[in-house]
């Protein structure tokens, strides 16, 4: 059910008058394009859209609408969303992007709305290279809230945990900065709970000296799924720490006359054999 109108618009107002982000009804030009629009799937309906320009204007939109009872979500770039959002109040992150670099001490800070792709740009002529995922187009913040696990987490680890600080406004409105002295228990939580903790506005990130970096996909037809999944396995055992795989398994289905694509990301042994062992016992059957 969406909050009540006369809420509603007495919350705009308020943001419109003491915040310089665009605040944003339904009814305005602007509005759908400010929300993410990457799962086109999802056709998100907040009441109101709030484009946020500073950690200060979140923490007053928090504060606001907890005043009036009406729930607040966050969104970034979109990849992460899960289902679409109807009624309340959606605060935008697009307007945060932006990277400050350290090359001195090999770190970032990375505002709410920035890609990876913005990141690279801007880290790499020093040398640098931030443990961003396989697609510069995610968000930086929705990616190291989920754990990070990127092309070359085999050598690096988790992005989330290079992450040295993590800006926040919490459910009160308050700005918080979080990091292993200051909220020690809110920072480990933050990096790999997802969502619900507060609403993200920037992090600083720990920076690589990775000048080079040979990658690429290799792609196979499904009948030699089972070969395959058996020779990455061996050869996984083999590699050096230096270099990471994975490995996403297309498997095409024929169910109820109609073909259904299933996609899955693999990342540990056990789950690659039973995938393997699943493909001999099915070969061509379902394949």
């Amino acid at each position: 059910m969406t909050t009540a109108v006369s809420h509603i618009d007495d919350l705009a107002a308020a943001l419109q008058a003491a915040t310089t982000s665009p605040v944003l009804r339904p009814h305005h030009p602007g509005y759908t394009e400010a929300l993410p629009g990457f799962n086109l799937a999802l056709h998100h309906r907040p009441d109101l859209v709030l484009v946020a320009q500073s950690a200060a204007d979140v923490a007053l939109t928090v504060e606001m609408a907890e005043a009036r009872g009406i729930r607040v979500t966050a969104m970034g770039a979109g990849h992460g969303a899960l289902a679409a959002q109807e009624g309340g109040i959606a605060v935008v992150t697009s307007g945060l992007a932006g990277v400050t670099l350290d090359a001195d001490a090999k770190t970032a800070r990375v505002s709410a709305g920035t890609t990876w792709q913005q990141v690279m740009d801007a880290v790499t002529p020093a040398g640098l290279a931030p443990l961003a995922g396989s697609s510069p187009l995610v968000g930086v913040v929705g990616y190291l809230l989920g754990g990070g696990l990127g092309p070359v987490a085999r050598t690096f680890g988790y992005a989330a945990d290079h992450v040295r600080s993590i800006e926040l406004v919490d459910g009160r409105g308050r700005v918080l900065v979080a990091d292993a002295e200051t909220e020690p228990e809110l920072f480990w939580a933050l990096r790999g709970g997802k969502a619900g903790l507060g609403i993200v506005t920037s992090v600083t990130v720990d920076l690589f000296p990775v000048s080079t970096l040979y990658a690429g996909g290799l792609y196979f037809a499904a009948p030699d799924i089972a070969t395959v999944m058996h020779g990455w396995l061996d050869w996984g055992r083999t590699i050096p720490e230096t270099v990471s795989t994975g490995c996403c398994e297309y498997t095409c289905f024929l169910k109820a006359n109609m073909d259904c694509l299933a996609s899955r990301q693999m990342h540990s042994a056990a789950e690659a054999a039973f995938i393997a062992q699943a493909c001999e016992n099915h070969s061509g059957k379902n394949l």
